[in-house]
């Protein structure tokens, strides 16, 4: 298993200034800019708020960390599942959907 090549969460969706979203994570004990933005995971142009749901996007954004923790144990089934040439498992899932999951989980890694 890779190790994990990105910013540890919590994260959080801060609105700047000028009502633009940021998804920045806990820098100390708060998820304020410490001044040089290094507690800025993403930011979205302030051009293309309205546009492109950037609200949204960084409340999705925001969740990452969170949706990648609570599938990491399945995924973990699964890799022995599939490890093991499991057609099936007793929930229902097919082994298709198991090499979904672990192919989602090895791109939000940066592995492909």
């Amino acid at each position: 298993m890779s190790e994990e090549n990105f910013t540890k969460g919590p994260w959080v969706v801060r609105l700047s200034d000028n009502a633009t979203p940021h998804v920045m994570h806990k820098n100390g004990d708060d998820y304020t800019d410490c001044g040089d933005h290094s507690s800025i995971v993403c930011g979205m142009p302030a051009e293309i708020v309205d546009d492109y749901n950037s609200l949204a996007n960084a409340r999705l954004i925001a969740a990452a960390p969170e949706l990648y923790g609570a599938c990491t144990p399945l995924a973990q089934i699964l890799e022995r599942a599939v490890e093991e040439g499991a057609a099936n498992l007793t929930l229902m899932i097919t082994r298709e959907m198991a090499e979904e999951i672990l192919l989602a989980r090895s791109k939000a890694r940066g592995e492909l």
